[in-house]
């Protein structure tokens, strides 16, 4: 399998890249040892993403929470990669916040999302993209730490 990891910077990209047949990173910290690695800022999004024609996956691993403008992202995947499967993953808004109630909410500083199944449901559909499968993963159903959407 041929994958295209957005938003590689992690102790996963590595795993990945040990089980699949070809892993191109894509982040916007430089990665000068990593192999078949692109530096892109997603949220400048003025140039179009690197096009390499065997990938088969893209995976958008905890990446959407982070952007300006997640759409524009997904919207431009979609272009470029037409009838791809992506697979994406994000925190899920619901997950336990023990110290909310002190008025502290348990989130990355960086992130400027929190998707629930229905905003990330309504965010593919409104970029074009077609429900294949879902799942909840680090918990229960509801509460879990994070959703997994497939889409193409």
């Amino acid at each position: 399998m041929v994958v295209f990891h957005i938003g590689c910077d992690g102790p996963f990209d590595t795993a990945l890249r040990e089980v699949t047949k070809r892993c191109y990173g894509l982040d916007h910290n430089p990665m000068p040892t990593r192999p078949d690695f692109f530096c892109l800022d997603l949220d400048t999004m003025g140039c179009p993403l690197p096009q390499k024609d065997d990938v088969e996956i893209i995976l958008l691993g905890e990446v959407l929470e982070h952007l300006l403008a997640p759409g524009l992202v997904l919207k431009q995947v979609r272009k470029q990669y037409p009838g791809r499967e992506v697979l994406i993953t994000v925190p899920n808004a619901f997950c336990p916040q023990p110290r909310l109630k002190q008025g502290i909410e348990m989130v990355n500083r960086d992130h400027t999302a929190w998707y629930s199944y229905t905003t990330l449901t309504t965010l593919v559909a409104k970029c074009g993209y077609t429900m294949q499968e879902w799942m909840w993963y680090g918990g229960k159903p509801l509460v879990a730490e994070g959703l997994i959407f497939v889409v193409s």
